[in-house]
């Protein structure tokens, strides 16, 4: 059997890079150079092109049954069979993690775009065989045409994005093609994206902090700085409706370093001791020059680097090369800065790794909260490795209890506060600590 994981994906048809930068895992073109590439066919006259998304369906479940190793092979695997089925002069990228994409160039219509969307999911469908092990997997697909009347890139990724999610409703393992049935709830998406790209100059986005309890000296020694957006008509925006927004429009950065230079400004004025804890975004994180952001920032406001903690998410393991992981994580703890991985437990790093990684504290996704043998199995593995540990989504005595029985260093949560604007933070009292342990 000939496996795609040996093959060359640059060997493919497609146009993959021609001296832009390359995706260390893949070798296709990472998100901003297809975006680049995908807003440059765009300006062409009578652009006649279809954008497909591709998202590999259960590939989570392999990579945490068959390991990260079994993982990279997949991809590499998944990204040679994509290469192998479009035409010379498309475009193909890999956008991060398990997601690629697809630029068809002219000439193309509804049925070709359809054509393609059924042969990647036939041919993505096929098992793989990685090491000795067969693996399954799928794909969802979703396509949008440029229009008669020409089209933006955030228009077509918007109307792709839906489509995909179309696809994803109607079981997976599908493609399906916008249409007009979807137009209404694209105006909307395309809206807020237009709104989104205008918020940061707009001084639109604020920082709310959570605070962080020492469970062991009933002490509150910290608080998370968390993102918040004021839409000037919709109020404050879920965080969960903008930040995948912002990453995929490449705006993260820039929302990111603003989020930076905002909590290091506050928190250089709380009492000391006090730490801040900021969430880091997988594109700033791999960006070379964030340590150099950081150390900037800390100077400029006067910021001990010890009270700043940066939380990296789990999720970001599966984006980047070890070693360029590892050299933004060792440049950050140069500067005395802590780092913390986000969302443990949620399957995406293995022992091996944490192992290696100079992380000192491990943020316990909330997920874990209803599962009481694996939170005590990942505290245990926590305590043996020499990670500090922060419970998220603490919202009941029992949680708490369970967690100080266990050992955990830190519970942050609904129990212990809501995220506040800084205006209230220190209502948040010592004598309501102990109230809260003693009713756990």
């Amino acid at each position: 059997m000939s496996l795609a994981a040996r093959s060359d994906p640059t060997a493919s048809p497609c146009t993959v890079c021609n001296g832009q930068p390359r995706d260390d895992l893949t070798g296709l073109l990472p998100r901003g150079a297809f975006m680049a590439a995908m807003a440059e066919a765009l300006r062409r006259p009578g652009a006649g092109i279809c954008l497909l998304l591709l998202d590999l369906d259960r590939f989570k479940a392999v990579n945490d049954s068959l390991g990260h190793p079994v993982g990279d092979a997949l991809l590499r695997a998944a990204a040679a069979r994509i290469g192998r089925a479009v035409r010379a002069g498309d475009v193909v990228g890999r956008l991060g993690g398990d997601e690629f994409a697809v630029l068809l160039a002219a000439p193309v219509d509804g049925r070709a775009a359809r054509r393609l969307g059924a042969r990647l999911v036939k041919q993505l469908s096929r098992p793989y065989l990685m090491g000795g092990q067969v693996a399954h997997i799928g794909v969802s697909i979703g396509a949008a045409l440029v229009g008669p009347i020409g089209q933006d890139a955030d228009g077509l990724l918007a109307q792709a994005d839906l489509a995909l999610y179309a696809a994803k409703a109607a079981g997976r393992g599908c493609a399906k093609l916008f249409g007009p049935a979807m137009r209404a709830t694209t105006d909307a998406v395309l809206a807020l994206r237009l709104d989104l790209r205008e918020a940061l100059e707009r001084q639109e986005f604020t920082l709310f902090y959570q605070p962080l309890l020492n469970i062991a000296q009933n002490r509150i020694e910290g608080f998370e700085g968390l993102l918040r957006w004021h839409h000037p008509v919709r109020g404050l925006v879920a965080p969960r409706r903008f930040i995948p927004m912002a990453e995929q429009l490449g705006l993260m950065p820039a929302i990111g370093a603003w989020a930076l230079r905002a909590g290091c400004a506050e928190a250089v004025r709380w009492p000391e001791g006090q730490r801040l804890a900021l969430n880091v975004s997988a594109s700033q994180f791999h960006d070379g020059r964030f340590p150099a952001l950081v150390a900037q920032v800390l100077a400029e406001t006067g910021l001990a680097p010890a009270r700043l903690e940066l939380e990296l998410p789990e999720a970001a393991l599966v984006l980047a090369g070890e070693t360029a992981l590892l050299r933004q994580m060792r440049a950050l703890r140069g500067l005395g800065v802590g780092l913390a991985l986000d969302d443990f437990g949620t399957g995406h790093a293995s022992l091996t790794q944490l192992r290696g990684m100079p992380v000192q504290r491990l943020k316990i996704d909330p997920s874990l909260a209803g599962d009481t043998a694996m939170l005590r199995a990942v505290l245990g593995i926590s305590g043996v490795m020499g990670f500090v540990t922060t419970a998220e989504g603490v919202e009941t005595p029992a949680h708490l209890a369970l967690l100080r029985e266990h050992g955990c260093t830190e519970a942050q949560g609904r129990l212990i506060s809501q995220p506040l604007p800084v205006a209230q933070l220190w209502t948040v009292s010592p004598p309501r600590v102990p109230r809260i342990l003693q009713a756990a």
